[in-house]
């Protein structure tokens, strides 16, 4: 890890942890942060021994993380429907009925995701016989 030879640190205590992931923070996405908590927790895991799923100050702070980005997660994407998104012609709605909170979520997407949206809706088969919004396709089926 380049981050503990540049701080001069040899543990991988929750501290020193918890430290690099600040850092990336204030250059990364959420998202990204959650893939490099994964490859490293392997990493570690594998060549130190050191089980960092146990760092409750870490888990929080990319929880946190989360939170202020708005993120979705998985299951709720899985199980969103067309009819959960609204085309309002210069923005979507888009409402998320079902979350793990049970509590409604719903948020405004525009600019560039607009079209993005747009060309995704073109491109889906007008015959499936499920009204989930993401599909998955191998080899055209």
């Amino acid at each position: 890890m380049d981050y503990r030879t540049n701080k001069n640190v040899t543990s991988f205590s929750e501290n020193v942890v918890m430290a690099y992931f600040l850092e990336l923070g204030s250059k990364m996405k959420y998202s990204t942060l959650w893939a490099n908590y994964s490859m490293l927790k392997a990493t570690l895991d594998i060549r130190h021994d050191v089980d960092i799923s146990k760092y409750s100050k870490l888990r929080a702070f990319l929880k946190r993380q989360a939170h202020a980005s708005g993120a979705c997660r998985m299951d709720e994407l899985v199980k969103m429907t067309v009819q959960d998104i609204q085309d309002l012609l210069s923005k979507l709605l888009v409402t998320i009925p079902d979350s793990k909170t049970n509590i409604s979520r719903s948020f405004i997407v525009n600019g560039m995701y607009l079209n993005l949206y747009r060309k995704y809706v073109f491109l889906r088969p007008r015959d499936m016989n499920t009204t989930r919004f993401f599909l998955s396709s191998k080899m055209k089926k």
